[in-house]
């Protein structure tokens, strides 16, 4: 969310972490850069109702919960996702989307089919997805994914971001996007619109 409040000017936004402590952290970085208009809330998505929005986006748990759990319970229950989950997620965050908005969520590569079949299910049509490939001629263990309420459009199938080099550093192209604010497009070329609001 910084970096969106970085590439769109007077964006009016709200974070929604369930974790105290790090929500905590999320606001005094909201303030330290002086985002006043974005608002970082302690809450879960899957029970708490959020206000309308044009664009939501999210990085929900994923990995299967029959892998080893990290020793840490707050990294465990950010990653991993019992069954499910990502489709309680997606109904909780299409929902209070405005006509023509767009959910984005990064997931891994698994989670594709459930991802679409969720969206389908709440009228918000999954639209793109772009692979992130962790280096040259790896398969792909991440994607974003991205649905647009009740849109009508083709699906497509979008060239996908290389993230490290074979020595490890990252790409210029994923320099340009986590770095300098490049903007990683799935819907077109376009920048996001002014003045919107994003969950």
């Amino acid at each position: 969310m910084l970096c969106l409040a970085v590439r769109v000017p007077a964006l009016r936004a709200l974070g929604v972490e369930r974790e105290p402590e790090i929500a905590e952290v999320a606001r005094q970085n909201m303030a330290a850069n002086q985002f006043a208009a974005i608002e970082i809330r302690t809450g879960d998505v899957t029970a708490d109702p959020l206000p309308g929005a044009d664009h939501v986006f999210a990085n929900p748990p994923y990995h299967s919960e029959t892998g080893t759990l990290p020793g840490d319970k707050v990294r465990a229950v950010a990653k991993h996702a019992a069954a499910g989950l990502i489709t309680s997620w997606i109904r909780a965050l299409a929902v209070p989307l405005r006509r023509h908005g767009t959910l984005t969520m990064v997931l891994a590569a698994t989670a594709l089919p459930e991802a679409i079949a969720g969206l389908q299910a709440v009228d918000c049509p999954a639209s793109a997805a772009l692979a992130l490939w962790p280096k040259p001629g790896r398969a792909a263990k991440l994607v974003l994914l991205q649905g647009v309420r009740q849109g009508k459009g083709p699906f497509r199938l979008l060239p996908g971001l290389t993230l490290h080099r074979p020595d490890g550093g990252f790409t210029e192209e994923a320099e340009a996007v986590l770095r300098y604010g490049a903007n990683l497009a799935l819907s077109g070329n376009r920048e996001l619109p002014r003045h919107r609001d994003s969950v």
